[in-house]
């Protein structure tokens, strides 16, 4: 999966800066039937967004080059939509099932990297490690209108 993040950052100081991150992903596409022996695909709808935000402390800097460490708080929300098509009636399929997945998840995220800054342009490379606690909800929609929640 490929997650577009959009980062702000505030530097307050030479060593502490502040950022903000806004992770965003949509996908549409259209999966392989599990269920039945046939090419027909089904369609998924898939969106994720949330913000974090965080702080880091530079370690070493030397001419441009910077190492830092940092900690944030994130929250995300995901949110999937999946069609079941189960019954064929000779010309089309008919939807049965529509399950809706709804996942809240709030977490924090500790990061280590290096950067480079040139004036006011700069590029960085880190490793981000998340710690989060999901909480979700799924919900089948029957044809009838029925909704089973759980």
């Amino acid at each position: 999966k490929r997650t577009f993040e959009l980062p702000v950052k505030y530097r307050l100081t030479d060593k502490h800066s502040f950022y903000l991150m806004v992770p965003l992903y949509v996908d549409y596409s259209s999966k392989k039937r599990k269920c039945h022996k046939t090419d027909n695909i089904i369609p998924c709808l898939h969106r994720i967004w949330g913000t974090e935000l965080g702080y880091n402390y530079t370690v070493f800097d030397w001419k441009g080059i910077h190492v830092f460490g940092g900690m944030g708080f994130s929250y995300l929300h995901s949110k999937r939509d999946i069609k079941y098509l189960t019954e064929w009636d000779g010309n089309k399929w008919t939807d049965h099932f529509f399950l809706k997945k709804k996942y809240n998840a709030y977490g924090l995220s500790l990061q280590v990297g290096i950067a480079y800054r040139f004036q006011h342009v700069g590029c960085e490379l880190k490793y981000k490690y998340s710690l989060y606690r999901v909480k979700g909800d799924v919900r089948w929609i029957e044809s009838n209108g029925s909704v089973n929640e759980g």
